[in-house]
């Protein structure tokens, strides 16, 4: 899945899950200070495995505290790395 895609997917989850809708220019601001509640975490990395079939490091979720961040751990994953 591209970055758009996935930027999409995520974006129309957070605003399932959690009633946050973002732009672009709040992509680096804490999800946690927005309202995301770590069970509303788990539900969207929940989602997100489901969409994409693929299992998300529970480790992992706790480190999503930005969209950004979310981004950037999926396109590690593509380009094979390893997450820090």
């Amino acid at each position: 899945m591209n970055r758009k895609d996935l930027e999409t997917l995520l974006l129309r989850i957070l605003a399932e899950q959690a009633d946050l809708e973002l732009t672009p220019e709040r992509y680096d601001a804490d999800l946690i200070a927005l309202g995301l509640d770590s069970i509303v975490a788990i539900d969207i990395a929940n989602e997100l495995e489901a969409a994409l079939g693929l299992v998300i490091d529970d480790r992992e979720i706790y480190r999503f505290r930005t969209v950004n961040s979310i981004l950037a751990y999926f396109e590690r994953l593509a380009a094979g790395g390893q997450s820090k």
